[in-house]
């Protein structure tokens, strides 16, 4: 019987899959795919339909669709799993973390597998009722932890028993790190990049700004520190500086000083925190050189600013890798994901 159209594209989009020919993992939009194929989308999304069902990609709305790499696919292919997923000091309608959640929920939705969010706060309450109910009766096969993970809270969630996947580092540094799974990003490499195309814009008085002075946002300064060092130009202490949080409130509370520390340009570390920042500059003169990382379809796009533009669907994938792994090898050592800096300048 003759192959239908739409499976032989299926076909050798499966083969351009096994040799990984698509770069960070992301598909073309479906409207050049269908150009380069020389067919409508109707015939096409058929064969992007097959793809699906065999968990080679996944669909992460207004994102774009993604190859599903085989651990990540492991993990979504076991039926019936219950995941947790706790989010500390931070709320879902934050869009970054909201993003991740939805990845990692839109991955395993495929097997019948069940994610059930559960935003905390930093008092412990809550987590202690969730941990005392799981005692009762199991309820989750594997949890993950993102937001403001403190030494104290992991301690905690390996009361559960259960495969854990952290999103980031903890908190603070701990040694407890060493043997947990965690999805990791790289902050130092993401400040240095930043601040490095900062100055050669020919900025030379440049500033750091973040929230809490957190794991990793130190990890973003030593990385900004380094970039000073490789351009030959001095740290100032007073170009550095930690909101008390990571709202845009603080950000706006904090560009009056910002705008007379005689900075030049500023690499931020939260694309909320540079929201503020950027309504409260006003016409501070280096205004046009404020550098942010943030996301797709995050808070800062619509300003036309550059941006360092992390993937949380990459995340996403590092963490039902990781997943996937305990709960193939429960007593192997614990894995870490580096989600690399992939990410891409962005400006309009």
């Amino acid at each position: 019987m003759r192959e239908s159209r739409h499976e032989a594209i299926a076909d050798e989009l499966r083969e351009r899959i096994g040799e990984g020919a698509f770069p960070g993992n992301r598909l073309p939009p479906e409207r050049e795919l269908a150009a380069d194929y020389g067919v409508n989308r109707i015939t096409l999304r058929k064969a992007l339909r097959t793809l699906y069902e065999e968990r080679l990609i996944a669909r992460l709305g207004a994102r774009g669709t993604y190859v599903v790499g085989p651990e990540a696919r492991a993990c979504a292919a076991r039926p019936g799993q219950r995941i947790a997923y706790l989010l500390f000091e931070r709320d879902f309608s934050n869009s970054y973390h909201g993003a991740i959640m939805t990845a990692v929920q839109r991955a395993l939705a495929a097997s019948g597998s069940t994610l059930s969010p559960h935003a905390l706060g930093a008092d412990g309450a809550a987590l202690a009722r969730l941990l005392e109910e799981n005692a009762k009766s199991r309820q989750f096969d594997a949890v993950v932890a993102d937001g403001v993970v403190s030494p104290a809270t992991a301690r905690a969630l390996l009361g559960f028993g259960v495969p854990l996947a952290v999103v980031g580092n903890l908190s603070n540094a701990d040694p407890l790190e060493a043997s947990l799974g965690q999805a990791l990003v790289d902050h130092a490499a993401l400040a240095r990049r930043g601040t490095a195309h900062l100055i050669k814009q020919g900025a030379r008085a440049v500033a750091f700004v973040d929230g809490p002075a957190l794991q990793w946002s130190m990890m973003a300064q030593q990385g900004y520190m380094q970039a000073l060092e490789e351009a030959g130009l001095s740290y100032r202490e007073e170009l550095v500086f930690h909101c008390p949080d990571t709202s845009s409130r603080a950000g706006f509370a904090l560009a009056p000083r910002l705008a007379n520390s005689g900075a030049d340009g500023a690499f931020v570390r939260g694309e909320t925190v540079a929201r503020g920042l950027f309504d409260g500059l006003g016409a501070w003169p280096g205004a046009g050189r404020v550098v942010c990382v943030g996301h797709p379809g995050d808070s800062v796009e619509h300003l036309g600013a550059p941006r360092l533009v992390l993937d949380p669907a990459s995340l996403a994938a590092a963490v039902l890798e990781i997943l996937a792994a305990e709960l193939a090898s429960p007593r192997a050592p614990a894995p870490k994901r580096l989600v690399p800096v992939t990410a891409t300048w962005e400006a309009r």
